[in-house]
């Protein structure tokens, strides 16, 4: 598209200084219609320089950015390391896995239940903006049989097959209906810092500016979890 461009724009140039040069020819042109071309040339040649760089910097805004991001998965209903897997397979294309941390079961966070959690966390790369990868995550959970029930309490939780949170998207910061990067809770979960700063204990959060290992080491929550590969 960009070479089209460029030569379309090349050809209406060749045409313009063509009409010019016919018009220097003719010496019964009047001095005010030559000066007119002559003006009408340069500001038709600036206008086709100003659209052919709208158009070259539109193009450059449409290409794909490659973003880093850190998601946690976490399931303790049915086979979770199988659904893991499932996940993995379903979500293929929407993000390229750069590497994984190990499993962690750990008791319910937040909840009371008889079963024990699974949790990893996957950094990925991708070119979907938040908002997408979101919407990608969603499906994967809906896919694996994740049931959203509208909690009596804010801020309660419920068993579920699958749950994928993400945690950082880089050094974006983010707040909206749907999204909040990075994510709220994930300094205050032991086994969610367990997890990513097994696989990136450097990265700083955007918002309290403290290394993953950091926040790992001085988070005081009592709900550990307990690496199992």
């Amino acid at each position: 598209m960009l070479l089209s461009l460029i030569s379309n724009s090349g050809l209406l140039i060749e045409a313009i200084e063509a009409n010019s040069r016919n018009i220097k020819k003719s010496s019964m042109a009047p001095p005010i219609m030559e000066a007119s071309n002559i003006l009408r040339k340069d500001f038709i040649g600036i206008y086709l320089v100003l659209r052919l760089y709208s158009n070259i910097k539109y193009l450059f805004s449409l290409r794909e950015i490659k973003r880093e991001a850190h998601l946690l998965l976490g399931g303790n209903l049915g086979d979770v390391r199988r659904t893991f897997e499932k996940a993995e397979e379903f979500l293929l294309g929407s993000f390229t896995i750069l590497s994984k941390s190990s499993l962690y079961q750990s008791e319910p966070w937040g909840m009371e239940s008889e079963n024990l959690f699974l949790n990893q966390v996957w950094k990925v790369e991708t070119v979907l903006n938040p908002q997408l990868l979101l919407e990608k995550l969603l499906a994967a959970e809906l896919q694996f049989g994740r049931e959203r029930v509208k909690p009596k309490v804010e801020g309660s939780y419920f068993d579920r097959t699958l749950d994928i949170d993400i945690l950082f998207v880089g050094d974006m910061v983010l707040n909206s209906d749907k999204l909040v990067l990075p994510h709220p809770r994930l300094h205050l979960r032991a086994f969610t810092l367990q997890a990513i700063a097994e696989v990136d204990p450097d990265f700083i959060h955007p918002v309290l500016l403290k290394s993953t290992s950091y926040l790992l080491e001085n988070c005081t929550d009592n709900v550990k979890a307990r690496k199992l590969d």
